[in-house]
This record gives C-alpha cells, sequence and structure tokens, in this order.
C-alpha cells in the first residue's frame, strides 16, 4: 500500500505556500540543445546488461517538490524511470501511466523493457550546482531497447531542478533502431510523469508532441531526435514566501521588451533562469526601489524570477516572454 504523507502542519510552520500543483497541471515545453553527459564523478547505480532492477533509495541532494508533496530521496529503476515511494522494491512491466500504481509517484523519460548495453551500459546518478541552484540528474546509458536488442540504442537523462522544482528530460540518440515486439508489453515505450492521482503522458516523442492527462500513449517505439529535451514546469512555483517579498509587483505579465519589479525595498538580490536551469541575469540590490529587466533578446517561453528578501527568505516566480 502506498504511504500517503501528511506535510500541511510542515507547511504552516515554515511559512510555505500549500499550494502545489498537481502533476496533470504541469506546463510542457519541447526545446533543443547540446546533450550533456554526467561526469566523471556521477555513482554508478546499475552495471551493464541489467535489466530490470530497482536501487536502494538515492539522496537527491536537496528537497524536490513533486505532485505537492517535498522529496529528498528516490529509487531507479533500470527500467527507464525513478519512483519516490521508498517501498517500491520490484519492477512493473506495465508502463501505463495511470496504471503503474505500485511506483507511483514516478517519472519516466522513457519506461521500457529496456536493458543496459554491453561494456559502457549503465545507471548513473549525480547532484552538481550550488544552492539554490542545484540539480540532480539521473542518466541511462547505452540502453538497449527492448531488452532483446543486440546493441545499444539510446541514451537519455532526467534532470530535477532545485527552487524551481522543473524536471526535464535530455536524449542522445544512439545509431541503432528499437528492436520493438509488439505482442509484449504494449509494444512500446511511456514518457512522461505521474503523481498519486494524476499523470501527465507526452503522447508521441516528436519535436512538439503532444500531451494529455487523460489519455496515454504506452507503445512508442520511436526514439525522440538527438539533443531533444521535454521540460516540465509546476504551475505553482511561490514554495517560499515570506510577508517582506510578498508585495512585490511584476509587470507587464506576459513581457515582451522588458519587466519591472517594483515595491522591491525588501529585496536583496534577484536571479533569473530558464526552463533549463540556465542563468539569465543575477543583479543586486543597491538601495532601489524598482527593477527593470530587459527581455528583448530573450527567447519566448517561460522563465523563473528568484527574490531573495533582505531577510535570506527565497520566493520564486514564474514569468512568460512573449
Amino acid at each position: 500500500m502506498k504511504k500517503i504523507y501528511f506535510v500541511l502542519a510542515v507547511f504552516l510552520s515554515c511559512g510555505i505556500n500549500t499550494s502545489f500543483a498537481q502533476v496533470n497541471t504541469y506546463t510542457f515545453n519541447a526545446t533543443t540543445a547540446l546533450y550533456t553527459p554526467t561526469s566523471v564523478n556521477a555513482t554508478q547505480v546499475f552495471g551493464p546488461l541489467i535489466e530490470g532492477d530497482m536501487s536502494t533509495a538515492v539522496n537527491i541532494g536537496f528537497p524536490f517538490t513533486f505532485d505537492g508533496s517535498p522529496f529528498t530521496q528516490c529509487k531507479i529503476s533500470a527500467l527507464g524511470y525513478m519512483t519516490f515511494d521508498l517501498a517500491a522494491t520490484a519492477y512493473v512491466y506495465d508502463n501505463a501511466l495511470s496504471m503503474a500504481n505500485g511506483d507511483r509517484p514516478m517519472i519516466a523519460p522513457l519506461y521500457d523493457d529496456i536493458k543496459t548495453g554491453a561494456v559502457t551500459g549503465g545507471v548513473y546518478y549525480e547532484t552538481t550546482g550550488i544552492t539554490p541552484n542545484r540539480q540532480f540528474t539521473v542518466e541511462w546509458r547505452n540502453m538497449r531497447w527492448w531488452w532483446t536488442s543486440s546493441d545499444s540504442v539510446i541514451t537519455f537523462q532526467a534532470t530535477l531542478y532545485e527552487t524551481t522544482n522543473v524536471i526535464r528530460f535530455a536524449y542522445h540518440s544512439l545509431v541503432n533502431s528499437p528492436n520493438i515486439i509488439p505482442s509484449l508489453h504494449n509494444g512500446g515505450a511511456t514518457i512522461g510523469i505521474a503523481g498519486m492521482t494524476t499523470w501527465l503522458d507526452v503522447l508521441d516523442p516528436t519535436a512538439n508532441p503532444a500531451t494529455s492527462s487523460s489519455m496515454e500513449n504506452d507503445s512508442i517505439a520511436l526514439k525522440p531526435q538527438d539533443n531533444q529535451f521535454y521540460v516540465f514546469t509546476p504551475s505553482v512555483l511561490d514554495v517560499h514566501s515570506n510577508t517582506l517579498v510578498s508585495a512585490v509587483r511584476l509587470f507587464p505579465v506576459p513581457a515582451q521588451t522588458s519587466l519591472t519589479i517594483s515595491d522591491a525595498e525588501n529585496i536583496s538580490s534577484i536571479e533569473v533562469v530558464d526552463v533549463c536551469g540556465n542563468l539569465m541575469l543575477a543583479e543586486e540590490n543597491k538601495g532601489v526601489n524598482s527593477f527593470t529587466i530587459t527581455v528583448t533578446e530573450w527567447n519566448s517561453g517561460v522563465y523563473f524570477l528568484r527574490l531573495t528578501g533582505k531577510d535570506g527568505a527565497v520566493t520564486t516566480k514564474k514569468i512568460v516572454k512573449e
């Protein structure tokens, strides 16, 4: 039976906003960027020729909020997903997100009956960066898809971002094609995220895929393109809030050429990052009541504004560039 974590009392005592997003309200963006493998310092969870194994609990390295609950540990499956259910002990071959009750809540960049490749295949994880911009990345490296494949087909990652609670999937396509058996296990993979009661499914592995929180595709048989990124953003981002920074106003929203931050006398610094965690702007408040950020050259999309109060409290807000 799944464990239910009651965290309301903790949120109230810490002054944290309790209105977190369920998975079906997350926004989705597809983009491309150069795939960056995990470093030589990454910890190996599984070596070559492993299929279906589940790791012991591993430390994320920072509190990560998913589907309304904070987590500091997860388990990693060799089948291409990670779960926050620390009671999970066995793989679930039925890879439909709505049916994977044994391992929810879960994050699944490529959930199928896959297997680590020979010699260079494996699953690794690492935490990088410094507070409050750390990243926890799991990499499934040189994976055979299906497990009967004789050669590695794809390498892929799931990255969790501190503070913003953004999830990013990244893919590196290898030269071989998937060896899918249509008559078994739905004949393909699932890509998406699943909470305790809702899910968000990527319906096709294209450059601009459709997503759904009511329909599913657990039969994906095509690889995502090389250097393809899929990004999931929670709809509520004010996860650290206090009265000093709550009075800050942002306008216009969405922004086209500039964004003004007013009533900022209690703000000591601001930072802006994009959905991939890249730092776009960092500025100290030198005693002014208003900031104006020029955004003309930024790409259209979602960004995150991190405000640090003079008392050290941090608030993160989502902003949109048209």
